[in-house]
């Protein structure tokens, strides 16, 4: 996940017990934490950075939530539809095992 970037500075929290940290220290947050304001942002960027960077998809022009993958000769491999942090995969067979095994490894 991309790392935390808030405009109004960091964020500490106390240490959950079990963690090697003296009893008046905090930690400091680096990455998103469900819960935050800016964790859902941050989630599509590294999701869609991801799949753009990393898989291939390029962003549908007519709908901004669909992501398709083409192969060499541009025929359509698979699609992603993205809803804030659920995804619809469709798409050949092939292309549904490679990229379940990518998502999950």
């Amino acid at each position: 996940s991309q790392k935390l970037a808030r405009p109004r500075g960091s964020i500490y929290v106390e240490p959950c017990s079990g963690l090697p940290v003296g009893p008046d220290q905090l930690i400091q947050l680096v990455a998103p934490v469900y819960g935050l304001n800016d964790a859902p942002l941050l989630w599509h960027r590294t999701l869609t950075d991801w799949l753009r960077e990393e898989e291939g998809f390029v962003k549908s022009l007519l709908e901004p939530c669909l992501w398709l993958r083409r192969d060499e000769v541009g025929a359509l491999r698979g699609l992603v539809l993205i809803e804030v942090d659920d995804l619809i995969i469709t798409g050949k067979p092939v292309f549904m095992d490679q990229f379940k095994e990518r998502v999950t490894s």
